[in-house]
């Protein structure tokens, strides 16, 4: 229940008396038509923001594919490889 305080510059109450209906019925108008202006400021956010992020990503021109005609050469063993290394000799002292 809503209730109308009359307080004084001191901060003592003065009188306290609860709300006519009429006077209810207009705040609750009020809290419901800020709370529509909030919802549509908040989807306007989003509609701008997506619309924005969808010219990014579709209507932007493909971009140029990365070179990789060589892209694992950082990742190759050097030329002549395989002559450097040794065959394993087993061990005549350990079984397998």
């Amino acid at each position: 229940m809503l209730w109308i305080l009359t307080i004084l510059q001191d901060g003592m109450l003065l009188a306290a008396a609860p709300v006519p209906s009429e006077v209810k019925g207009a705040y609750w108008l009020l809290l419901l038509v800020c709370g529509l202006f909030v919802a549509v400021f908040a989807l306007t956010l989003l509609l701008i923001r997506s619309l924005r992020r969808y010219r990014q990503t579709y209507m932007t021109s493909p971009h140029k594919p990365t070179p990789n005609e060589d892209i694992w050469q950082k990742h190759r063993l050097p030329e002549g490889w395989e002559k450097q290394i040794e065959p394993d000799q087993p061990d005549k002292d350990k079984p397998c």
